[in-house]
């Protein structure tokens, strides 16, 4: 497992990928934030088009020398994206960036790494 439970509290594994979980108004915020970005590096893979949805669904992360946020977006009424964002560490003084884009996706693809 990539988690441990303590009393009420999980506390995530360095390293791991957590658990997929909906989406709070944090990640909703760095979403709205990195959206031209993330439908730039969509269309760069072959999207053609803009997205006629943009709902965030669900996410996990993973904590490295910042945090991968892998998030699950439905784009249109059947189609879904999985974008893989880079938060680094405060200290850093750097702006999330997005890292890569999944097409292609149904809404029962799990969230995985990548």
């Amino acid at each position: 497992s990539t988690q441990s439970t303590w009393g009420n509290l999980e506390m995530a594994v360095c390293g791991g990928v957590g658990a997929s979980r909906p989406v709070d108004a944090e990640v909703a915020e760095l979403l709205n934030e990195l959206r031209p970005a993330i439908l730039s590096s969509a269309q760069a893979q072959g999207f053609n088009g803009v997205f006629s949805e943009f709902h965030p669904v669900s996410y996990s992360t993973q904590v490295v020398a910042g945090t991968n946020y892998f998030v699950k977006i439905r784009v249109n009424t059947s189609d879904f994206i999985h974008v893989r964002i880079f938060k680094a560490l405060p200290h850093a003084h750097a702006a999330p960036t997005v890292h890569s884009v999944q097409l292609h996706k149904h809404a029962d693809d799990p969230i995985t790494h990548f």
